[in-house]
């Protein structure tokens, strides 16, 4: 019992140091102080605000915690330090502190030698045994709660109440997030398809994953949405606009169909896919920078997904729209009122909104800004979009974006500094080819809000990648830094086989997953076709992942075989 106390108070004496306070924040030595003052996950606002915007070290942001209402309330003034001592031990480690060491950290607090602030550093900084493992534990699930956009305190102390130092209590906290993620999505209208209810959940979960609200389904949305994925796949077309003079014409542009459908408002965006599987469409528009723009605009908050798929083509739309403005279209006045207002917003166009309502109507989310890719995703490259942004280039890596809230920022205002993207898992620098901002978007998309990174390489299956970005607004300078990874296809028994050369040999197992990997290249950007020939061996499976890579499986006895003609290269699979 000496002994731990004296390693405590030596810990003590090594971390109160001139260094220590010097230390900067991250996000794990941030969630840690979450975790032992409020006994619980960090809030994803909460986290982004100390990170990035308050301008702190750590030390700073410990005491200032001090002053937060959080705090406050949970040791009210007369709150004796002995009981404070013992909670963030409670909070850390998941035990009281030994009984000498609880009386040196006493005697400490309570003359005065050291604030309650360093007293929690030195306690996180000094976890030693099982108190490092719960400590670790608890910080993987307090950083995986923010990632994931969450602001719901509650739940934030719900999840780490059940961390012990068995790694298993953090993969049942994760789950019990993904399902609370889950659940929290709105309800599916009974008349939209499968496919339509799944896109429309897997997109929302992205949403909250990103901290942005999310969508709400409308029927009229849904109905214009549905409309005009019918036109396309009927007449094999793709795009935004309708001909009159073609079979299942509704309107020529998204907002002729959505005031066509009953839809009040004409603010409506659209987002047109065309792969068959939802969740390949919903990827695949994210990956699409002006289309990510689309999912993640801090305006809009409702949303009508359509699928059809007729004749062999397949159509998604996603007509999204704002749930506030459309309440002040189908409640205005024709009556001009008092002061400034705004016309020609509504399907009746001599309905007039003031424009204070106009502005706070737009305001759906408070979020500073939304960063992506963030956590994991399955698309690690771009080479597909109308209009294209990146003229000149056959492919990038799937492009990294910030996108400020112009309700919350004077984007006028944003100076960028310097961005650099990492690929933590080779420890290598990834060079940029276009930073793009609404200066130089050759389409004109973008505004001063917004502003892309379209890497040099691909993203590589499996790796994670850390993102950093320095900036100034009015209110100073600021360093936002992120991470993502991009997943593996298939399961723990799948293999990638990287095609690098023009002649190659794979020892494969018969009836195993493989997925064959071209890299892309400015010439070959993608794989647009291929053949194969077989050696004794069948072939169980040939289909695509992505666009650079080949699911295949082959079977047979030993020594059978089967040959790939790969956009130029030859590769061999033999059975061993």
């Amino acid at each position: 019992m000496m002994k731990k106390a004296f390693v405590e108070v030596l810990l003590f004496c090594l971390l109160s140091s001139n260094t220590i306070w010097a230390q900067l924040p991250t996000r794990e030595n941030v969630t840690e102080l979450y975790v032992a003052t409020f006994n619980r996950a960090p809030d994803s606002a909460g986290l982004d605000y100390w990170l990035y915007d308050s301008g702190l070290q750590l030390e700073g942001i410990a005491r200032s915690f001090f002053d937060q209402p959080e705090t406050q309330e949970l040791y009210p003034e007369g709150y004796d330090n002995r009981n404070f001592v013992k909670q963030v031990y409670l909070n850390l480690f998941n035990r009281e502190p030994d009984s000498a060491g609880w009386d040196y950290w006493e005697e400490e607090l309570d003359s005065g030698r050291i604030p309650k602030s360093e007293f929690i550093l030195a306690v996180m900084n000094g976890a030693l045994g099982d108190d490092a493992a719960i400590l670790h534990n608890k910080e993987e699930v307090g950083e995986y709660f923010a990632q994931k956009g969450l602001n719901d305190t509650d739940l934030a102390k719900d999840v780490m109440g059940k961390i012990v130092s068995d790694y298993a209590s953090v993969e049942t906290a994760k789950k019990e997030i993904d399902d609370y993620i889950s659940s929290d999505t709105p309800e599916v209208p009974s008349d939209w398809s499968e496919d339509e209810a799944k896109a429309f959940e897997y997109l929302n979960k992205i949403r909250k994953s990103l901290g942005l609200p999310i969508f709400k389904a409308d029927s009229s949305l849904h109905l214009a949405a549905s409309k005009h994925a019918h036109y396309l796949s009927a007449n094999g077309k793709y795009g935004h606009y309708e001909s009159s003079s073609d079979i299942g014409y509704f309107g020529y542009a998204p907002s002729d169909r959505a005031i066509n459908a009953g839809y009040s408002s004409t603010n409506v965006s659209e987002n047109v896919a065309t792969p068959s599987n939802y969740k390949k469409n919903v990827d695949s528009l994210m990956t699409a920078i002006y289309h990510r723009l689309g999912f993640l605009t801090f305006s809009l908050d409702e949303i009508g997904i359509g699928e059809s798929k007729e004749n062999g083509y397949s159509a998604y739309i996603y007509d999204m729209g704002n749930n506030n403005l459309e309440q002040l279209c189908k409640n205005g006045s024709t009556e001009p009122p008092n002061g400034r207002y705004m016309y020609g917003v509504c399907a009746n166009e001599d309905i007039k909104i003031p424009h204070d309502e106009y502005l706070k109507a737009l305001q759906v989310s408070d979020r500073k800004y939304v960063l992506y890719p963030k956590g994991e995703i399955d698309i690690g490259f771009f080479n597909s979009e109308s209009p294209y942004p990146i003229p000149g280039y056959n492919f990038s890596g799937n492009p990294v974006s910030i996108f400020f809230n112009p309700n919350v920022v004077d984007c006028s205002k944003i100076e960028l500094e310097t961005f650099t993207l990492k690929d933590v898992s080779s420890a290598e620098k990834i060079d940029i080819l276009v930073s793009m901002n609404m200066n130089n978007d050759p389409n004109g998309h973008f505004s001063s809000c917004d502003f892309a990174f379209f890497p040099a390489k691909r993203e590589e299956f499996g790796h994670s990648y850390e993102a950093l970005l320095r900036y100034s607004d009015t209110e100073g300078e600021h360093e936002v830094r992120w991470n993502f990874s991009i997943s593996s296809p298939g399961d723990a028994n799948s293999e990638i086989l990287t095609i690098v050369g023009d002649d190659i040999t794979f020892d494969v197992e018969s009836g195993k997953d493989y997925y064959l990997y071209l890299p892309p290249t400015q010439d070959t950007p993608s794989i647009s076709s291929y053949s194969y020939s077989i050696m004794g061996a069948s072939i169980d499976s040939t289909d695509f992942y992505d666009s650079n890579t080949l699911h295949v499986r082959i079977s047979g006895d030993s020594d059978d075989a089967a040959t790939f003609e790969i956009m130029g290269h030859e590769v061999t699979l033999k059975i061993r």
